[in-house]
């Protein structure tokens, strides 16, 4: 087997589970030099599910320190997708249900709608399996501590303008430890990244390996002494609290219930229809089984290993989703 097909085998397992899901928690702030540092710390916790039909499930919570929340939920059955908005009072209150073939918004972003680091399992949206054979292969590096090999997709279209990606393999597991974007690949060239994630530790689970923790950094480019430099604005630390495989979910975990009095908008029949009953209930969790907890101490884990809203609820949660959706369109 060559190398290329070696690398292949290894993603199809890694990155093809029967089903995955994820807690994760991310904490976001601004470096003090950055030349905008007037944005407050903000949080984020995650939940997503996904399984090899193509189901997904998908609810992010942020909260700015000091006050404002936004939450945003979607459901996808493999064929359609349902994307909830919430009261503008009470972010547990669903208001509506919009139904259509767009999950999260995700192909305005240019982005697969997944949290960091499970979003790297594609290039943009196109499967990391599928874009590999077509990459252009760089220099190996060292990835905390371990070697890598480095691939450049170039012109990788988004929501905005192209960028060109770099994604860093783990040579031992073929697992992404880092990925790296530039505005074009003249700044790969002279290293000057618009946003870099890596992973910070290497766990196995299972028979799977996943980076329990990470982090994210924006970078903005300005001039130094007539010489362009790359300089950090934004971090985020992103913390994996529980993962679990191979669960089997029953199909309602895929699609919402709304309860009593909900609006249902269906892009798909164009058609707009109302929940049956009078009073709209609080939304309740995805009934999933207990997770198995992901313990970095684990003996069986790596030493080392190593980035549209639907609502604005408030002034503050405005600036959530426009804190948010620079980290998701990365421009």
């Amino acid at each position: 087997m060559d190398d290329m097909g070696r690398v292949l085998q290894q993603l199809t397992h890694e990155m093809r589970p029967p089903s995955i899901r994820m807690v994760i928690h991310v904490e976001q702030s601004k470096f003090e030099a950055s030349m905008a540092n007037t944005s407050r710390p903000l949080t984020m916790d995650r939940t997503y599910i996904e399984t090899g039909k193509g189901q997904r499930y998908f609810d992010d919570i942020a909260r700015i320190a000091g006050g404002g929340t936004s939450r945003k939920t979607a459901y996808s059955d493999g064929r359609r997708s349902a994307n909830i908005m919430y009261s503008p009072k009470d972010d547990s209150t669903v208001q509506a249900v919009n139904i259509g073939h767009e999950f999260m918004g995700e192909t305005g972003i240019g982005y697969y709608s997944a949290p960091e680091p499970f979003r790297y399992t594609r290039v943009g949206l196109i499967p990391l399996l599928e874009a590999l054979p077509r990459a252009e292969k760089l220099g190996p590096a060292t990835v905390a501590g371990r070697v890598c090999d480095r691939y450049l997709f170039r012109e990788v279209k988004g929501g905005g303008l192209p960028q060109s990606l770099v994604y860093a393999l783990d040579r031992a597991t073929s697992v992404p430890l880092m990925v790296a974007a530039y505005k074009d690949v003249e700044h790969v060239h002279s290293d000057l990244p618009s946003w870099v994630w890596e992973a910070v530790t290497l766990d196995e689970i299972s028979s799977y390996h996943f980076p329990l923790r990470s982090k994210q950094t924006v970078y903005f480019l300005s001039s130094d002494g007539g010489r362009e430099v790359s300089r950090p604005d934004m971090t985020q630390t992103i913390e994996v609290k529980s993962l679990e495989y191979d669960v089997v979910y029953p199909t309602s975990t895929f699609w919402p219930n709304p309860g009593a009095g909900v609006d249902v908008f269906d892009s798909i029949t164009r058609k707009h229809s109302v929940t049956p009953g009078a009073v709209t209930p609080k939304a309740t969790a995805v009934g999933v089984a207990d997770p198995i907890r992901a313990d970095p101490s684990d003996t069986g884990a790596w030493p080392v290993w190593p980035v549209v809203a639907l609502s604005c609820v408030t002034f503050a949660a405005a600036l959530v989703f426009k804190v948010r959706d620079r980290w998701q369109a990365r421009p």
